[in-house]
């Protein structure tokens, strides 16, 4: 009995070890930059209000050729209506933000959204803060809601792909994650 107990607690022990090691390699996830481009070019544009006093839409979301190593850039298309205005104000935003991943629908999205530049003329001064923090909360709702990438069904291995994002790379051409421990 204590012979078979100390055999039962070596093969766990070393199939653990096994698990342990293959989960801790990784395992990755080559997406190449159309795709995401495609999965942008079908998200739906979102309209929302900040403050009582600007209403901000964002659309049109494109990849930005230059890329940083960590961060992923990429533009929009918003207009802000700004303390009930009659005209809309209309421009871009030039972004840059971290890729996560989320294990329960295997999506992977733009978290932490920064204004790498605001270009939209005719904002009062006096909300020029206030809007581009509304700009900032409508980038993070926006990314969270539209994935740029979500793995297929069958696509990768089912057990890594439950755990976390390991690390990043951002190439000219495509992202690679590294999902596991």
């Amino acid at each position: 009995m204590k012979k078979a107990l100390t055999l039962l607690s070596l093969a766990l022990l070393l199939a653990g070890g096994g698990a342990y090691y293959y989960l801790s390699k990784g395992y990755a996830v080559d997406i190449p930059r159309q795709e995401i481009a495609n999965h942008l070019m079908d998200s739906q544009p979102i309209t929302r209000s900040y403050f009582f006093v600007i209403d901000v839409t964002l659309k049109n979301p494109r990849l930005s050729k230059e890329q940083p190593s960590n961060r992923l850039r990429a533009a929009m298309d918003v207009v802000l209506k700004v303390d009930n205005g009659d005209t809309p104000l209309e421009g871009a935003v030039d972004l840059s933000g971290v890729i996560g991943y989320r294990p329960e629908h295997g999506g992977f999205h733009l978290t932490q959204p920064s204004i790498d530049n605001l270009a939209v003329a005719g904002i009062p001064e006096k909300y020029t803060g206030k809007a581009r923090d509304a700009i900032t909360q409508a980038m993070a709702e926006y990314f969270s809601q539209n994935p740029l990438y979500t793995l297929k069904p069958g696509e990768g291995d089912a057990l890594a792909t439950r755990f976390g994002l390991k690390r990043v790379t951002i190439e000219a051409d495509r992202i690679v994650a590294i999902l596991g421990l």
